[in-house]
């Protein structure tokens, strides 16, 4: 063996060859599943997410071929994006090159097997755009959770924060969850989206905690399911692995009556895999008994377990609590009854507005932000305005009146009707527009007996500039402190000109409020936002 490696060696190649293994770390396998392919000169370099790498749990590797390299079951060209393999050489710990983040290191590969293609992963799936396809690379630049461009540099390999959770929820509201819950977005692969969710004891996540507890109201039906996994399990490359992996921790902790794979017992994301695990079951799953249920124990009480795909791992949770988030909200005149519950629930300084005695809602129609006033806020009277007659049946609870402006006679009797005490609840709903009921309600702004209001709240279908407008001229109406939410409608024909719209606005807010906020609420459309702010007190 010894002559036939010297002689080996007297050829370019093997001297090559030589050089290299005499470089890098003992022969191993690895998993890898491929991102990126390219041919440079006589390599063929293959990037490959893969774990238990340079003494990261997991990250990008670039694996180099040589012509010496064996492809076991198929050839260059058969290589596809999203396919798994297994490999076997030497990690090249070699200073001469300096991988280009995000990946750890090179990996001098021997020999090269496919063992899960991704056309075979998904060979029975379908979405809205047709099957599910593999990315990994998310707009927004992150890769694993990770925003590559802000937070690499050529000094520096990717973070290692595991999430503890996956939130599934529809592509138009990840965005929003992932704000909401400081979380990562992965890339797009299927129609649901799911958010990385992080927090330990040194980054405590607090919304995530206190939505563990009690999930807010605002987020009824529009997260679908909570998917927590173990942080220190590491996750999987390919399913199959992902199933062992969760086949040997079930042999090796507490029985749970019946089988994993009943609905109840696995939990998997995305649904386009579960046909493909279910194929697994037979090859890598056990008898792990199939006693009764406790009828006793209440559904949401019964532990599961968790395979979840994204970014090209599968991550793991193993006897995991399930939380379930109700998909029916309360009843509400309006979707905009949520988007001022939101607003309640999201400040630190609501309370300073609860159990005030007036509100103005301009733009009033149908009733959700004046019925939000009354049974959120405890406001005894909200004065409505809408040039809309119609309210929602459920105004009637609020004590609902409703009185005309449009001629002499029907101001003056709005106007008597707000300078007298008040039986809460009351809305009293001005019908008129905007500007022509606030400046009825202006020529009594001297009168002693003329309201203050501690909220005002506008969600007119009208340009931003006209709800800034708005609140401009009620300022002689509005307490000290008064709380100030308006809704921002995208009117506009692109984002940017949008944008541009709004700075301008949110200067002009700035002369007369504090604590401004520019929010995307669940219960705004794609094309709107809220902005929150208060008059100080004087």
């Amino acid at each position: 063996k010894a002559t036939v490696s010297v002689l080996y060696c007297f050829s370019l190649k093997g001297w090559l060859r030589a050089i290299i293994m005499t470089e890098t770390a003992t022969p191993n396998k690895l998993e890898v599943r491929v991102l990126h392919k390219r041919n440079y000169g006589a390599f063929f370099f293959v990037d490959c997410l893969t774990t238990k790498f340079a003494g990261k749990p997991f990250g990008m590797v670039s694996v180099r071929c040589t012509q010496e390299t064996v492809f076991k079951n198929c050839s260059q060209k058969d290589i596809k994006v999203g396919d798994v393999a297994r490999i076997s050489g030497c990690q090249d710990t070699s200073e001469k090159f300096k991988p280009r983040p995000p990946r750890l290191g090179f990996f001098q590969c021997e020999e090269f097997e496919v063992t899960e293609a991704w056309i075979d992963m998904v060979a029975n799936s379908s979405s809205a755009n047709g099957r599910m396809t593999f990315t990994w690379m998310h707009p927004r630049g992150s890769f694993l959770g990770v925003n590559v461009d802000n937070e690499l540099d050529s000094e520096q390999t990717p973070p290692t924060r595991r999430p503890i959770a996956f939130i599934q929820c529809t592509s138009a509201q990840c965005e929003r969850v992932c704000d909401y819950f400081n979380g990562e977005l992965p890339a797009n692969t299927s129609k649901s989206r799911v958010v990385y969710i992080y927090d330990s004891e040194e980054h405590p996540n607090q919304r995530w905690r206190d939505f563990l507890v009690t999930p807010p109201e605002f987020l009824h039906g529009v997260i679908a399911r909570v998917m927590l996994v173990n942080p220190d399990v590491e996750p999987a490359v390919s399913l199959s692995s992902a199933v062992n992996t969760l086949s040997e921790l079930r042999r090796n902790s507490q029985r749970i009556p019946g089988d994993i794979f009943r609905d109840k017992r696995l939990s998997v994301f995305p649904k386009e895999i579960s046909l493909r695990i279910s194929k697994l079951n037979t090859l890598y799953m056990h008898d792990h008994g199939t006693e009764p249920e406790d009828p006793t124990i209440p559904f949401s009480e019964l532990l599961y377990d968790v395979i979840c795909y994204s970014d090209g791992l599968y991550w793991i949770g193993h006897n995991v609590k399930r939380y379930l988030v109700p998909e029916d909200r309360c009843p509400a005149p309006s979707s905009a009854y949520f988007k001022l519950l939101e607003i309640k629930q999201r400040i630190p300084y609501h309370k300073d507005f609860v159990d005030k005695p007036w509100a103005v809602d301009v733009g009033a129609s149908p009733g959700g932000w004046s019925y939000c006033c009354v049974k959120n806020f405890n406001i005894s009277g909200v004065v409505a305005i809408d040039p809309a007659t119609w309210m929602d049946k459920m105004m009637s609870e609020c004590g609902l009146e409703q009185l005309a402006t449009s001629t002499p006679e029907e101001k003056a009797i709005f106007q008597k009707r707000l300078l007298a005490p008040v039986q809460p609840p009351l809305v009293l709903h001005g019908v008129g527009k905007g500007g022509d009921v606030l400046d009825h309600m202006l020529e009594l702004a001297d009168d002693p007996n003329c309201p203050k209001f501690s909220i005002y709240v506008c969600d007119v279908n009208l340009e931003p500039v006209f709800a800034v407008e708005m609140v401009e001229k009620a300022l002689p109406l509005l307490a000290s402190p008064c709380l100030v939410v308006l809704t921002f409608k995208n009117n506009f024909r692109s984002k940017s000109k949008y944008n541009s719209h709004i700075e301008p606005l949110l200067e002009r807010l700035q002369g007369f409020l504090v604590d401004i906020q520019q929010v995307h609420l669940f219960a705004n459309t794609t094309l709107e936002t809220t902005v929150v702010g208060r008059i100080p007190e004087k």
